[in-house]
């Protein structure tokens, strides 16, 4: 019996590595199975199978979509999805429209208070990047942020998400 990870993501939403590395790095990790659930996107899904069927990993087609229930905004795993099915490539079209419509907003409110990033240090080096707000502290980080240096890594989103809170529109997700 191997071990699982059934919540990835690739740098086509919000993680690091490429969805092959990915899954080169679960091999190393010695797993047998990911899931690779990327915000709002299926672009990953056919690079990490083909790298999973080379390496002999599993590789479950998966997708992370948010949502709000009761006022509180919720993240939904799809497993076992078909990248190729026409409502679900539609819905996901409609949803990082939505998404990039309200980071749109969010940037131009902190471009207002002087806080700005290129799409070089939001993008890096994957032009197709769904942006979420994970990807809002990294440059400040790669940057040397002061801020950065004295709190905890961890603390990073709460201090950008207090910063940001006036300046984000609520998720309005259909979920």
């Amino acid at each position: 019996m191997g071990f699982v990870d059934l919540h990835t993501h690739s740098d086509a939403s919000d993680g690091s590595f490429t969805p092959a590395h990915l899954v080169h790095l679960a091999k190393e990790a010695g797993l047998c199975a990911i899931a690779l659930t990327d915000h709002d996107t299926t672009a990953g899904i056919a690079d990490a199978v083909d790298a999973g069927k080379e390496l002999g990993v599993e590789v479950i087609p998966g997708i992370e979509v948010s949502g709000n229930y009761e006022g509180h905004e919720i993240h939904i795993l799809g497993l076992f999805i078909n990248p190729d099915d026409p409502e679900l490539k539609a819905f996901l079209k409609d949803m990082r429209s939505r998404r990039n419509r309200r980071n749109e907003e969010m940037f131009r409110r902190l471009a207002a208070d002087g806080i700005s990033f290129t799409d070089e240090e939001l993008f890096g080096s994957n032009p197709q990047t769904v942006i979420t707000r994970a990807h809002v502290p990294v440059p400040w980080f790669r940057r040397g942020s002061v801020l950065l240096r004295i709190r905890p890594l961890k603390n990073i989103w709460n201090t950008v998400a207090a910063t940001a809170r006036p300046r984000r529109r609520p998720s309005r997700n259909p979920l």
